[in-house]
């Protein structure tokens, strides 16, 4: 967990227009646990509409159902957990569903709270960015043969 908004802005490489919409991300109150839940059920539609936006304007990709199914992938709360992980959001190693579920909230909560402070391309730059070689090392197989790249993508480039 972040002890300022700067370390946060440094982590995400993103600087918020109103800092108070970082909060929530700083602070480990009762008051702020809400607020990041609610900010989630927004960060998780706005990911799955990026991602689905990406992956529909992609031609390689082959049909619709396939499309879905990576979608459904790249945006679970493993995936999302991953993210939020990586970013530093919130303490714990647990490996438990509920600990997965409390990650993925963290990163989702981040993802609206971005949205509602930068935009759609602010929010679009943080979900694509956060599907890093990390997340294709670890793409299940059935989806290799239609992820839109030839191999898996190198370290460091982003998706989109």
């Amino acid at each position: 967990m972040h002890s300022t908004v700067e370390s946060l802005e440094q982590a995400l490489g993103y600087h918020f227009k109103n800092p108070s919409r970082a909060q929530p991300f700083i602070e480990k109150t009762y008051g702020t646990a809400i607020m990041r839940r609610k900010l989630a059920f927004v960060g998780d539609g706005v990911a799955k509409f990026l991602v689905s936006e990406y992956l529909l304007g992609n031609p390689n990709y082959s049909s619709l159902e396939e499309r879905g199914a990576l979608r459904d992938w790249l945006t679970s709360n493993e995936q999302f957990a991953l993210y939020a992980r990586k970013l530093g959001l919130c303490n714990g190693e647990g490996t438990n569903r509920n600990s997965i579920h409390e990650r993925a909230t963290w990163f989702e909560a981040l993802v609206a709270a971005v949205y509602q402070d930068g935009g759609v391309e602010a929010a679009k730059n943080l979900v694509l960015d956060h599907i890093s070689q990390e997340t294709w090392d670890t793409l299940p197989a059935k989806y290799i043969g239609f992820h839109g790249l030839s191999g898996k993508p190198q370290a460091g480039k982003r998706i989109a």
